[in-house]
């Protein structure tokens, strides 16, 4: 299994993720790694009705998704998994899905949160959650789309040390 796209968005499948990023990383499978979404069926008839039939898609509780992902079920495949909030990312990493990107491209902004781009907001637990995953190696990329202007985590630091 090649992951060629770990993203964070609140949004899950939507327009940026089919009309930009699928065709960008030429994934030919699409794993959804959230446990409201696994529990919702109308939510997961929904979202697979809009993705192309040429691409599989799963949508699975955080710890299904990566016992699917260690085990090597996708192996023939590229996949983009994509997470709503940081908190489904790390638990994905500490279950054993490790990924050596990580791009955040969107994140619900409410009261508390510092917004880093426009549609990333952060809070002091997201920014620990990232804290965890630069020391452990993970690269982080602020990006909405695929050739959109790209921040890191520096970025990030920056934009808390203004508030």
């Amino acid at each position: 299994m090649s992951l060629v796209l770990v993203r964070v968005d609140c949004r899950l499948i939507h327009g940026q993720v089919l009309e930009a990023w699928l065709p960008f990383t030429k994934a030919d499978c699409l794993v959804v790694a959230n446990d409201q979404s696994a529990e919702d069926s109308l939510q997961r008839t929904i979202m697979k009705m809009a993705v192309p039939p040429d691409v599989e898609v799963a949508i699975l509780s955080v710890q299904e998704a990566a016992r699917h992902l260690s085990s090597g079920r996708w192996a023939d495949k590229r996949v983009l998994l994509l997470m709503a909030d940081l908190k489904d990312a790390l638990a994905s990493y500490r279950a054993g899905v490790h990924f050596d990107r990580l791009n955040l491209g969107n994140t619900i902004c409410s009261p508390g949160k510092v917004t880093v781009n426009p549609s990333v907001s952060l809070d002091n637990a997201d920014l620990e959650i990232l804290e965890e995953f630069q020391a452990g190696g993970t690269k982080i990329d602020v990006r909405p789309v695929p050739r959109g202007p790209v921040k890191g985590y520096r970025n990030i630091l920056e934009s808390f040390s203004k508030r």
